[in-house]
């Protein structure tokens, strides 16, 4: 797959200075066959972006399709439109998102 003229590959090559660990390069199921047919995503994970996690946030128990459509539309860089276009790649996708949500926990002191 190509974007703005350039692979998946020389996409990921061309990002991976800027984002480092927080880019990947997965695969998303475009239906619920079985063996189903899958197409290549790049995405960033979110867990640096302190705007994108709280606009996730606001969103999610009131309205969890939007949340997740903020997730997916800041977060992937290449197959946007296969993503939005198809419901088994968007639900797949924003649900690999949200499970990179960062999940630190504190100690208790006294």
């Amino acid at each position: 797959m190509k974007a703005e003229g350039k692979t998946l590959d020389e996409l990921f090559k061309s990002l991976e200075p800027t984002y480092g660990k927080l880019l990947h390069k997965i695969e998303a199921p475009i239906s619920t066959d079985s063996e189903p047919e899958m197409i290549d995503v790049l995405v960033i994970s979110p867990e640096m972006d302190r705007t994108v996690c709280g606009q996730f946030e606001r969103f999610i128990d009131g309205n969890p399709d939007k949340a997740r459509e903020i997730l997916v539309k800041h977060c992937v860089k290449h197959g946007l439109d296969e993503v939005l276009g198809n419901n088994v790649a968007f639900r797949a996708v924003s649900t690999f998102l949200i499970e990179l949500l960062p999940t630190a926990k504190v100690r208790i002191k006294n």
